[in-house]
């Protein structure tokens, strides 16, 4: 196998031709990693999205982490991008780069490109890796301002019932849109909470997830509710647990602070006493300054051409 052209510590590459797939470990990493997958789908500019991401994550973490990244776009870019990591960030990691697959469904097409591309691949999880036992599935358009760890020792707090850990949605009563459709018959959608959940972070205990046969589950609950289904991923996620509400634990606001938590006031009240951990620009806040410019602004300090590490 040749080497590709600028691709550098190819003795720890191991190059999978055969279907586009890249995997890169370091020959001194230990195996107890933090897994973290991300979906990287649909325009260019989400590969930058995705490497802020991995970037702001390495800043503040000091453990081992394990990247899995599904993608249909440039492969070769990203690769590019994680091996022009500094070397001491890059023997910090291992990761792979994978091709979208969404397999065993009834409607591929459905499921790859409904509301955003990939959007549901982390719903395949636990088909796609067989191999993992636990996974923290964080959006590409996310800027952590702590140290993951903190996040992955939330596994611990978990009961043997709990697969699933996340933060509330949209808390403003005037613009959420679960009370909104609460009221609706034709857009109603069982929920076990208030305000449901933002998908954009999950801790996914995937083991739980093949023995209750969550996978099993999920087709048939999106051929039931398709014309309900809005925000495809969260709006699954509130169906399904309405249905098995001792199967998740609430995760914090402060670990996927979004506009919507401060934009009539702090509604996340937790952000006074502890700061924001992850920030979450969903809806395109991180790239359009007139949705919400502190967040755009935050992002911009936080490009790649900009961002660099301190030695």
């Amino acid at each position: 196998m040749k080497r590709p052209n600028g691709i550098k510590n190819f003795r720890n590459l191991f190059w999978q031709l055969d279907d586009l797939d890249y995997y890169y470990k370091h020959s001194d990493q230990q195996y107890n990693s933090i897994v973290i997958a991300v979906t990287c789908c649909g325009k260019q500019s989400i590969v930058s999205q995705t490497i802020v991401m991995i970037k702001s994550m390495l800043i503040f973490s000091k453990q081992n982490i394990h990247l899995i990244i599904y993608t249909d776009v440039n492969h070769r870019q990203l690769l590019n991008e994680l091996l022009a990591l500094p070397q001491n960030k890059l023997d910090q990691i291992s990761f792979e780069i994978k091709t979208a697959k969404f397999p065993n469904v009834s409607d591929q097409h459905y499921y790859r490109n409904f509301y955003l591309k990939c959007a549901t691949q982390r719903l395949f999880y636990p088909v796609l890796l067989p191999n993992i036992d636990s996974v923290i599935h964080v959006d590409s358009d996310v800027i952590f301002m702590s140290p993951v760890e903190q996040l992955w020792k939330h596994f611990e707090y978990m009961t043997g019932e709990q697969m699933f850990a996340m933060a509330v949605d949209n808390m403003n009563p005037n613009t959420s849109w679960y009370l909104k459709i609460a009221h609706n018959d034709s857009l109603r959608i069982p929920n076990p909470t208030v305000y449901s959940f933002n998908t954009g972070i999950i801790l996914m205990n995937l083991t739980q997830m093949r023995n209750t046969n969550f996978f099993g589950e999920m087709d048939p609950i999106f051929k039931q509710y398709k014309n309900r289904i809005h925000w495809i991923v969260n709006d699954f996620m509130t169906i399904y647990l309405a249905k098995y509400p001792n199967r998740y634990m609430n995760l914090s606001c402060i670990w996927n602070y979004l506009t919507d938590h401060c934009d009539a006031g702090q509604l996340c009240t937790d952000a006074d006493q502890y700061g924001v951990a992850v920030l979450h620009g969903s809806r395109s806040t991180f790239v359009k300054p007139s949705l919400w410019a502190p967040h755009a602004a935050a992002f911009r300090r936080s490009e790649p051409k900009r961002f660099q590490f301190g030695y």
